[in-house]
């Protein structure tokens, strides 16, 4: 199994000095909501020939905070965000629809409970799944992941990971098999 920054299994992913850099990762952080809305709003902020500057000055933000958003690695009260779409002549159908996505943007996905106990690289590929269409797979000789039983994926994480403790491996297993939510959910992804 390979680690996050190149850790071996003896200070890998569940050693307790790792925990920190498991979950301060800009993935989760980026919501796919959040992502949406900051594409809007650059590709708004572009077509009305705005800068970051200026469009950070209209609402009250730095020009990093400005980035942040564009980049869905920040939120800001939906007000804000109404009122600089209105500046830019923004269909009200739209500006209703990414108000409510700001509003949605900050609300954290079920993977955050997990963020700062599974290794950052699971917490990514969770924070991605969750809101994916389309989810491509490929496994030579394992059964993916999002599809694996608690037993097989029991195996499969004691057989990669041998200093892995009984408790850390039933955390791992429970992650995996809570990812399988989302292709049962109101919305799931095609798999292939």
């Amino acid at each position: 199994m390979k680690f996050p920054q190149g850790k071996s299994d003896s200070d890998g992913p569940c050693a307790d000095s790792e925990k920190r850099a498991w979950h301060d990762t800009d993935m989760l952080k980026a919501t796919g909501r959040s992502r949406r809305l900051g594409i809007a709003l650059r590709q708004h902020r572009n077509r009305v020939g705005w800068n970051l500057e200026r469009a950070a000055d209209e609402i009250g933000v730095s020009k990093s905070t400005m980035h942040r958003l564009e980049a869905g690695k920040a939120t800001i009260r939906p007000a804000l965000i109404r009122a600089l779409l209105l500046t830019w002549d923004v269909e009200s159908q739209e500006v209703e629809e990414l108000t409510e996505l700001a509003r949605e943007a900050k609300q954290h996905g079920w993977w955050m409970a997990y963020a700062d106990r599974v290794p950052k690289l699971l917490g990514d590929l969770m924070a991605l799944e969750s809101e994916a269409l389309v989810i491509n797979v490929f496994n030579d000789g394992l059964v993916p992941g999002i599809v694996e039983t608690a037993d097989y994926a029991r195996a499969v994480i004691r057989d990669g990971v041998e200093s892995l403790n009984e408790e850390k491996i039933e955390l791992l297993v429970e992650a995996r098999l809570a990812r399988q939510t989302r292709l049962t959910g109101t919305e799931p992804p095609i798999v292939c």
